[in-house]
């Protein structure tokens, strides 16, 4: 947590420096000319959208671990809210790291099926934890690309 801490400031002193501006210099001429900086200085004047996205974001992961123990205690294994925070802490890890790996495909499964043991959760169970999340992704996610193809203006014949 320290060495996140001391990267997120040593990242926004980067910034306010001017490494932006630094950055912006090494890109090719028709890249340039955007003030990456100015618009960036412009959102820390104005921190209450990032706030709330900060706010949102975080709301969002705790309603992941809420899911994840609330299926777990359904499935009859007694988990604390922490345990279900370092689960979910450690498979969004995994998650972030593999992000080349479209969907986590299989990663997201592995994660739960080596790192849920450490906390006394069986692996068949994480797994079906994991698949129970996999499930939620494709109940909302397909409708709504189903939605963007019918609503594409034609009518998804290009897709």
């Amino acid at each position: 947590v320290v060495g996140g801490a001391v990267a997120v400031v040593g990242f926004v002193a980067v910034q306010r420096g001017g490494g932006i501006r630094l950055a912006e210099s090494l890109l090719p001429a028709k890249w340039r000319g955007h003030d990456v900086h100015a618009h960036l200085m412009a959102l820390y004047r104005r921190p209450g959208p990032m706030v709330a996205g900060f706010a949102l974001h975080l709301a969002a992961w705790l309603a992941a671990c809420a899911e994840a123990w609330v299926a777990l205690r359904l499935m009859g294994v007694p988990v604390s809210v922490a345990q279900v925070v370092m689960l979910e802490s450690a498979v969004f890890a995994v998650r972030s790291a593999a992000f080349v790996v479209p969907g986590a495909l299989g990663l997201q499964e592995g994660g739960y099926a080596v790192l849920a043991p450490l906390l006394g959760i069986p692996p068949a169970t994480a797994i079906t934890v994991s698949l129970l999340k996999r499930g939620r992704e494709l109940a909302m996610g397909v409708p709504v690309v189903l939605l963007v193809i019918l609503r594409s203006p034609r009518g998804g014949r290009d897709a």
